[in-house]
């Protein structure tokens, strides 16, 4: 008998998640071509070639960009269906081959971070809350405070400054994947754990008011075993909760410390599409992110059920 609701949400979920992939594709198929400078006169000026009517016609077909807008777009859309990402305007390489060298770097920096700061934030939102006021809830409040108020780009080179002070200590931009990865992975979660912190202890505080806790304390447990056994559920809920826009925060956050740690990752390959007007790129990338951002809260939505399987009314 529940199989049929619960049939119905997927589909219902999956009909709103095609329907704003569609709605995003729309929106950035036509923002791109509504910014100012051809992008193939652009690729042949700066690769010195003749911007003569043949080769330019001869590139805007190779590349999907001959007739109207709206055969553009179905075009594109009917070949993104099928796995056809297309050709980099700069590079004439694929698309996906071009993310593909990149991906890797950018979700080890912006994905590691986020998940670092997600696992460390349990349990030191609980130490926040049982001694509000103490060195770790203390600590936290300082960081939050401290890091919304120091752009992450400021940090950034504040620990290219410090390395460079120390030859040989960090080797940012010369050394191994761990090493080149370990500065702007660490920036991430900092940024990202002072908010999840806080986040955390509140759900604990709140839990601790409550009277089936109290209860518990009065029947001889101490509060912290109290806050363990009782409050962990509702600190997890209000973890998830605030992981979809971490996740949102953390596309923007890796961008400016791969660019400052002069990471290969997606972030410069974006930065130099938006200079070469690189169509092709910009709009997988950005349908990318829409998608990753529909599978975040899908599976947040998923985990929010499974620890609380009460109807949202």
């Amino acid at each position: 008998m529940t199989t049929l609701p619960a049939a119905r949400a997927v589909s219902a979920a999956a009909l709103r998640a095609a329907l704003l992939l569609l709605g995003v594709s729309v929106v950035v198929f036509a923002q791109l071509r509504a910014i100012p400078g051809d992008p193939v006169l652009i690729a042949l000026g700066e690769g010195n070639l003749p911007a003569d009517p043949a080769t330019v016609a001869d590139w805007r077909r190779s590349l999907g960009l001959s007739g109207s807008w709206t055969a553009q777009y179905l075009d594109w859309l009917g070949a993104l269906a099928h796995g056809d990402w297309g050709l980099s305007l700069r590079t004439r390489r694929p698309v996906a081959l071009e993310l593909a060298d990149r991906v890797g770097w950018s979700c080890a920096i912006g994905v590691g971070g986020v998940a670092l700061a997600a696992t460390f934030s349990l349990p030191l939102g609980r130490a926040a809350a049982l001694h509000p006021g103490g060195a770790v809830d203390g600590t936290s409040r300082l960081l939050a405070v401290g890091l919304q108020s120091i752009p992450a780009f400021a940090l950034a080179i504040g620990v290219v400054a410090l390395a460079a002070s120390f030859p040989g200590t960090l080797r940012l931009y010369t050394g191994g994947v761990l090493e080149r990865i370990a500065a702007p992975t660490t920036l991430v979660f900092l940024y990202a754990l002072s908010p999840l912190v806080r986040v955390v202890r509140r759900a604990y505080l709140d839990e601790s008011a409550r009277p089936h806790l109290r209860a518990a304390e009065a029947k001889g447990l101490s509060r912290r075993d109290a806050l363990r056994r009782h409050g962990g559920r509702a600190a997890l809920l209000a973890l998830l909760a605030a992981l979809p826009p971490m996740a949102t925060w953390a596309v923007g956050g890796t961008a400016v410390v791969e660019i400052v740690f002069g990471i290969p990752g997606i972030s410069q390959l974006v930065v130099d599409s938006v200079a070469a007007r690189d169509h092709a790129v910009l709009q997988v990338f950005v349908m990318l992110m829409a998608l990753a951002m529909v599978i975040v809260h899908a599976a947040v939505d998923l985990a929010r059920g499974r620890l609380d399987p009460r109807p949202v009314e």
